[in-house]
């Protein structure tokens, strides 16, 4: 019974934190979030603003970082799934 609330609370957290996380980032994204630390989303508005001052690069900028971060854990993960999956060999 102690091992199923053990596994239980293990299963949850996770989760939590990863809810967390989601949120923080949108409310960074929504401006009420802290202030100062760097991310995406500051970054991202920030450029929205000075996209119509002829600064596209700025947006530019974020939009191909997202990208390549992006198509990097996309095909990590195809290999990790290629390496372990023993299905496929």
């Amino acid at each position: 019974m102690g091992n199923t609330a053990r596994s239980a609370t293990a299963q949850r957290h996770p989760l939590h934190d990863l809810g967390d996380d989601l949120s923080s980032a949108h409310a960074v994204r929504l401006g009420v979030g802290v202030q100062g630390e760097p991310s995406w989303g500051i970054m991202i508005s920030d450029a929205k603003i000075r996209l119509w001052q002829g600064h596209w690069y700025e947006l530019g900028g974020a939009t191909v970082a997202m990208f390549f971060i992006v198509l990097a854990f996309n095909l990590f993960g195809d290999a990790l799934r290629d390496a372990l999956d023993p299905k496929d060999r």
